[in-house]
């Protein structure tokens, strides 16, 4: 007489695969999210350096940076233009007031991304009209000069990173 020959998995079997599957998972998971969220930076570090160059060419043809706005050198203050937002992009002087309206007079610009719903927490990437590329690490709202305190101390500017750290 002849034994039939089981074929198959036991359950222990089964249960040990997904058991490996999940705990590479668990580990794949972060890195790939940290992976996207850093490529998200990049991108919008990419669209400052654009919008660079919008505003270097509205300088050539208005002889300063007054009254240059998002809207008037073709860009746009939500990052990407489709999609999920990732960044709001506002554009001021150095000291933060609008081009042309403050003690800059309109010879200097600054760019700022914040981030904005699953970029929230990475910190503001800046651009300067010299060039100066900035990433406030883990700092959505970055001061950007020195300040005097509550007690009259003079508390310095954020830290800024280049844009190549990770």
């Amino acid at each position: 007489m002849m034994s039939k020959i089981k074929q198959g998995f036991t359950l222990i079997e089964l249960m040990i695969v997904i058991a490996i599957i999940a705990i590479i998972a668990a580990i794949a998971y972060p890195s790939y999210q940290n992976y996207t969220k850093r490529a998200k930076r990049i991108e919008v570090q990419s669209y400052l350096m654009e919008l660079s160059h919008k505003l270097a060419s509205y300088k050539l043809v208005n002889r300063s940076f007054k009254d240059a706005s998002m809207t008037v050198i073709g860009g746009n203050a939500n990052f990407p233009n489709s999609g999920s937002q990732t960044y709001t992009i506002t554009l001021t002087d150095n000291v933060g007031a609008t081009l042309g309206s403050g003690a800059e007079n309109g010879t200097t610009w600054r760019l700022v991304a914040t981030p904005v719903g699953g970029q929230t927490g990475l910190g503001a990437v800046t651009l300067t009209h010299t060039g100066q590329q900035c990433w406030y690490k883990n700092n959505d709202s970055p001061n950007f000069m020195s300040r005097l305190g509550g007690g009259g101390e003079i508390i310095p500017p954020d830290t800024c990173s280049s844009w190549e750290d990770r």
